[in-house]
């Protein structure tokens, strides 16, 4: 009889190579896609915590732009009235008129019409004024105080030369034409 021994070691040699391969195998297969996985999650997390970030940092400004406009919502209203409503351009003239006559200023008002072609919201205005120069400055002054958004391009100050048939007032030592435009309520 022969000894058993030698194919006993031929069969723990194959049962341990057995079980080798069967936990590489379950390596492969199972934890390989498992980690595999457990990596795409880490991943997701991290994007997810990037993306949850971005939105914190949104609803902050979102937070601060709210705040920032209950802070401004009372002054809105005067923003809207410095522009002329379309049709109501003899408050804006009755205003002017104000203005030059609490300063003793002769003021001639010329409208023009709005530019088809360019900024259909500005009106343009031509102001010619006759009068002593401290009462130009206080009426330069009275019209920056004016409700309306008087944009004032060109300010052309002369010695003051009376018109062929006008009467030259008495103390009027300058005249100025302003050039200008008000704006229409968008």
């Amino acid at each position: 009889m022969k000894p058993l021994l030698p194919n006993h070691r031929k069969v723990m040699i194959a049962t341990t190579a057995l079980t080798i391969t069967a936990t590489l195998g379950l390596l492969a297969f199972i934890i390989g896609p498992s980690l595999r996985e457990i990596l795409n999650l880490s991943d997701q997390i991290y994007q997810q915590r990037i993306d949850l970030e971005k939105l914190y940092r949104k609803g902050k400004i979102l937070k601060q732009t709210l705040k920032d406009y209950q802070t401004i919502k009372p002054t809105v209203g005067q923003f809207n009235s410095i522009y002329v409503e379309r049709g109501n351009e003899l408050n804006l003239i009755t205003a002017m008129e104000k203005v030059a006559s609490d300063h003793t200023v002769d003021q001639e008002i010329i409208i023009g019409t709005p530019d088809i072609k360019g900024d259909k919201n500005s009106l343009p205005i031509q102001l010619q004024v006759n009068a002593p120069l401290a009462n130009l400055l206080k009426y330069l002054g009275g019209l920056e105080q004016m409700d309306y958004y008087l944009n004032i391009q060109t300010l052309r100050v002369s010695k003051y030369s009376a018109r062929s048939n006008a009467p030259a007032p008495k103390n009027i030592t300058v005249s100025a034409i302003l050039l200008g435009s008000v704006y229409y309520r968008p």
